[in-house]
């Protein structure tokens, strides 16, 4: 189930965390009623746009350009927390407050990424809107990253359960027994046979529903007999 966000860019994400510390300073400084520390946003964004307008872009550049944005988004971060200790209590509201926690969570990411020279980290966040959003990795030959939720569904006559749901990505195979459970317990007795990918039969799960006296409509483990009727054959396929 794929998230509606813009394709996630280290330097176009540190230019919205760079923009929305922006927001949060005005709002502290217009609270206070008090001059706004220099943030020098004008050439930051000078600097962001020479780099993403161009149509090709070499590592050096965009790696130069994410440093000067992470420098800008530290001085901010900083600024902020400076501003904050003229007030008693945080002022942000719930939603500022979120993009407050986010953005700094954000910058210790890239920091860390910038200095190990590296793209990938635990909990990577892909959108300062939605810092839920996680990339799970598909393969697909239009779309090798996907970012979104990961669900899994059954059909029963018809009716379609949502037996899983995770931001984070996981391995299918891992659910099958717990969905056939909660079909147990639905209707109260096992189903008779069980159509699913095959990312589901691993070896664990078929020798389980062996063992649940349940058939598995799938593909068999190996390569295809010669023995195996044709019709066995297109029946496995269809339901991949």
């Amino acid at each position: 189930m794929s998230a509606s966000i813009s394709y996630p860019t280290d330097l176009n994400l540190l230019n919205d965390a760079r923009e929305k510390s922006e927001q949060l300073i005005d709002i502290l400084c217009t609270l206070k009623a008090i001059a706004k520390p220099r943030t020098y946003r004008e050439i930051a964004r000078k600097q962001y746009l020479k780099v993403a307008q161009k149509k090709n872009k070499t590592r050096k550049e965009i790696r130069a350009a994410n440093k000067k944005q992470l420098a800008c988004l530290q001085r901010n971060i900083k600024n902020i927390y400076v501003l904050l200790r003229q007030f008693e209590r945080i002022p942000f509201n719930k939603n500022e407050y979120k993009y407050f926690l986010v953005i700094q969570t954000f910058y210790d990411q890239q920091s860390e990424m910038h200095k190990k020279t590296i793209h990938s980290i635990d909990d990577r966040i892909v959108s300062i809107h939605q810092p839920h959003v996680r990339p799970i990795v598909r393969g697909k030959a239009n779309a090798k990253v996907e970012f979104g939720a990961k669900i899994d569904v059954s059909i029963t006559n018809g009716f379609a359960f949502l037996e899983e749901s995770s931001w984070d990505a996981y391995n299918e195979g891992t659910t099958l027994i717990a969905t056939i459970e909660r079909y147990k317990k639905r209707t109260g007795r096992y189903p008779k046979k069980v159509f699913a990918d095959k990312i589901y039969c691993n070896r664990a799960n078929r020798k389980r529903l062996k063992e649940l006296k349940i058939d598995l409509v799938a593909k068999p483990l190996g390569r295809p007999s010669k023995a195996m009727e044709p019709s066995h054959i297109d029946q496995a396929i269809e339901i991949q």
